[in-house]
C-alpha cells in the first residue's frame, strides 16, 4: 500500500478509528527512506489529486526539490535546539 492512500485513510474515516489508523500510518512512515519522504511531502498538499503510485512530472520535480532541501538542511541536526528546549520545558 502506498503512503498517500494510507494518509487518506487516516484523515477521512470515522474519528474513533483514526487512532488505530494513525498508528498504522506511523509504522509505515517509520520505514520510509529519504526519497520516499520527499515524494510523500510533494503529494501531501493534495493527496486526492497528486499521486506517488504513478507520479507525474510535477510530483517528481517537487520530490527532487524536497530531497534537495532535506540535504541542504544537513539531516536532523537543526532540530537539536528544539529537542533540547522541549526537554527543558516539558
Amino acid at each position: 500500500m502506498h503512503a498517500t492512500s494510507r494518509y487518506r485513510r487516516v484523515g477521512s474515516r470515522h474519528p474513533r478509528r483514526a487512532g488505530r489508523r494513525a498508528a498504522l500510518f506511523y509504522e509505515y512512515a517509520r520505514r520510509l527512506n529519504r526519497a520516499g519522504c520527499a515524494l510523500l511531502a510533494a503529494v501531501l498538499p493534495n493527496p486526492r489529486r497528486l499521486r506517488n503510485e504513478a507520479p507525474s512530472a510535477y510530483v517528481c520535480a517537487r520530490g527532487e526539490w524536497n530531497a534537495q532541501q532535506m540535504q541542504d538542511l544537513g539531516g536532523t541536526a537543526y532540530l537539536n535546539p528544539v529537542k533540547e528546549d522541549l526537554a527543558r520545558h516539558p
